[in-house]
């Protein structure tokens, strides 16, 4: 776990340390990237590392908490689906490069973790209820549920973003949100 600074300091060392993994994972996967490199990539020492992080996940798992509530922080409130669609695609789009990176590195767990758990629910409740009613399905009853409908939603966007990402990006953010919203509308 790693720990979230309110220092503007250990903030900067926090997202040096980011930078660092991203430029490494260019180079090697995770596994074989040490505390130490990353630490040299960042010009950082040890000590600095782990007054914040526990490991390199943990540093995955900042950068993906500060995507996340970046992200949600631009979806519109009582909107609909395809705006808040447009929004997370504006995101994707801004974000391509890290993201395309974790996916060559085989690191989309921890992407499609970080979607569910702090994204797609808020999406899904920011919708306006004209949308709402239209959903197929629209997850109340179940707990379980929710996670079917929540898997569902994440693999349909990781495979509109893998078809982006192929494509190299030439359709709008708008025009994607359009096609998607249409999957989950009546």
């Amino acid at each position: 776990m790693y720990t979230n600074h309110i220092n503007p300091v250990a903030q900067k060392n926090q997202d040096a340390f980011c930078t660092a993994l991203f430029q490494l994972l260019l180079k090697k996967p995770l596994e074989k990237i040490s505390v130490t490199e990353l630490c040299h990539m960042a010009d950082l020492d040890r000590t600095t590392f782990y007054r914040s992080f526990e490991s390199k996940d943990d540093v995955l798992d900042y950068y993906l908490d500060r995507q996340m509530t970046l992200l949600a922080g631009q979806l519109p409130a009582y909107s609909t689906l395809e705006k808040n669609l447009t929004a997370l695609f504006r995101w994707t789009y801004e974000e391509r490069k890290n993201l395309c990176i974790l996916m060559d590195c085989h690191l989309t767990s921890f992407f499609s973790d970080a979607l569910s758990e702090k994204i797609i629910l808020v999406l899904i409740s920011n919708i306006e209820f004209g949308d709402a009613r239209q959903f197929v399905p629209w997850p109340v009853s179940l707990p379980g549920e929710n996670r079917y409908f929540r898997n569902s939603f994440i693999g349909a966007y990781m495979g509109f973003f893998n078809s982006w990402r192929y494509g190299n990006f030439a359709e709008r953010p708008e025009d994607l949100a359009k096609c998607m919203a249409s999957f989950y509308l009546h």
